[in-house]
C-alpha cells in the first residue's frame, strides 16, 4: 500500500497521477485541504480508479487532537526535531490518526507500506515519517533541485542526527529511499544517487484522467491561439515595487494582446490577484487553486507557456512551449526592467518571436 502526504493541489495531482500509473497497488492519499482552501469538493474524484482513495484532512484540527494529550504534544515535538519517537508514542499516533479517517495506517514495521513526500520539512510530513523506517520523496518544484547552506548551530544539529551537515537538499535525510524528480540528472550531489526519473506525467490515461478531475475549469484556455502567462511576484526582489510589477506584467500583456494571442493569467499561489485585476478584464483569468500542470497536461495541443523567470512547465517542454523572458541572472533583469521599458520591449521582440512559428 502507498500512502501520499499532501498540502496543496499539486501535490494532489501528482499523487492520483503516481497512484493511476501503478493499477496493481493500492493507494491512499492524505490531503490537508486548509492550506490553500481548496476542498475536495472543488473536484470531481469519482471517476478516479477503485485502488485509490483520497482522504481529507485539515491541519490545524489534526494537530490540535493529537497535541490534547500528554503523549502527543511529546510525539509532536520529537517529530517536528526529526528524533524518533517509542512506540508506544507511535501507537498513540495512529490512535489519533484512527479517529480522523486514517485507519488504514498499521505499524511501521509493516514492510508492504510506502510513504510518499513531496515537502519532507512542512509539519504535516514530519508528523508521518515519525512513524515509518523510510520514505521517497516526489519532486515539489525547483527547491527539490537545489541544496541550502545552514548556519552553524543548525550544522551542529544535523551531524549530531548522523545527517549531512553544513548544507542540506530534500530528501539528504538516510531514512529517504529515493527522490522522484523530472530530471534526477540535476539533483544535487548529496541527494542524485536516490533520483528516480518520474515517469507518470505523461501517459495515455493522463490527459482523461486531468479531464476527469478538473473538468470545464481547464476549458477556458484551450481555445486557438491561446497563451498562459505565469505570474511571480517580482515585486519581491530588492528595488522592485509593486507599481514596477504591475507595468511590467502590463507590458508583456499588451505585447501578446497585440500580437493576437488570447492571454491566460494564471496568478502564483504566494500571490495577491488583486495585483492583476486590471489585467483581469483582458485575460482569461485562470482559476487560482489549480496547478499549472494541470492546464498543461490537459491541454489537446501544446500551448505557449510564457513566465518572467519561473520554473513553470519545467520537465513538460514536450507538452507546451516554454518561454523564460530574463535570460541570465533573474534579480538584475527585473530591476533593469523596472527601469527601462525598452529594454523589456526587447527582450519581448527577442523571446516571443518563436511565437509566430507556433
Amino acid at each position: 500500500m502507498n500512502i501520499y502526504i499532501c498540502s496543496t493541489v499539486r501535490h494532489l495531482l501528482f499523487a492520483l497521477l503516481k497512484a493511476a500509473h501503478s493499477p496493481n497497488d493500492d493507494h491512499n492519499i492524505v490531503y490537508f485541504s486548509d492550506y490553500q482552501a481548496a476542498p475536495l469538493d472543488d473536484w470531481n474524484l469519482s471517476d478516479i480508479p477503485d485502488n485509490i482513495e483520497v482522504h481529507e484532512m485539515n491541519r490545524r484540527a489534526f494537530a490540535a487532537d493529537l497535541r490534547s494529550t500528554i503523549g502527543g504534544r511529546i510525539f509532536y515535538r520529537l517529530s517536528m526535531l526529526y528524533l524518533p519517537p517509542s512506540r508506544r508514542l507511535k501507537k498513540h499516533f495512529l490512535s489519533v490518526a484512527g479517529r480522523h479517517g486514517l485507519g488504514f495506517m498499521h505499524d511501521a514495521k509493516r514492510e508492504n507500506e510506502r510513504l510518499w513526500l513531496f515537502n519532507e520539512r512542512n509539519k504535516m510530513a514530519r508528523l508521518f515519517r515519525a512513524i515509518y523506517p523510510d520514505f521517497s520523496v516526489i519532486e515539489d518544484g525547483d527547491a527539490t533541485y537545489h541544496s541550502y547552506r545552514l548556519s552553524l548551530w543548525k550544522s551542529f544539529g544535523r551531524r549530531l542526527l548522523r545527517l549531512p551537515s553544513g548544507q542540506r537538499a530534500f530528501g539528504d535525510s538516510p531514512h529517504c529511499k529515493t527522490v522522484w524528480a523530472i530530471y534526477p540528472e540535476r539533483l544535487p550531489h548529496q541527494t542524485r544517487a536516490k533520483g528516480q526519473r518520474i515517469d507518470f506525467l505523461d501517459t495515455p490515461t493522463t490527459k482523461s484522467l486531468v479531464a476527469g478531475i478538473f473538468g470545464s475549469l481547464t476549458d477556458a484556455i484551450q481555445t486557438q491561439h491561446s497563451a498562459i502567462l505565469a505570474t511571480q511576484p517580482i515585486d519581491g526582489v530588492p528595488g522592485v515595487t509593486l507599481s514596477d510589477k504591475q507595468r511590467i506584467y502590463r507590458q508583456i500583456t499588451d505585447y501578446l494582446l497585440g500580437a493576437g494571442w488570447t492571454v491566460t493569467l494564471k496568478v502564483h499561489p504566494k500571490e495577491n490577484f488583486s495585483d492583476y485585476e486590471e489585467l483581469a478584464a483582458e485575460c482569461v483569468v485562470a482559476p487560482a487553486k489549480i496547478p499549472l500542470e494541470a492546464f498543461v497536461l490537459g491541454s489537446p495541443t501544446p500551448l505557449p507557456l510564457i513566465s518572467v523567470a519561473s520554473t513553470a512547465g519545467l520537465g513538460l517542454e514536450h507538452l507546451c512551449r516554454r518561454i523564460r523572458l530574463a535570460q541570465g541572472d533573474y534579480a538584475d533583469t527585473v530591476r533593469l526592467w523596472a527601469g527601462s521599458p525598452e529594454m523589456l520591449h526587447s527582450s519581448l521582440q527577442q523571446q516571443l518571436a518563436r511565437l509566430s512559428h507556433i
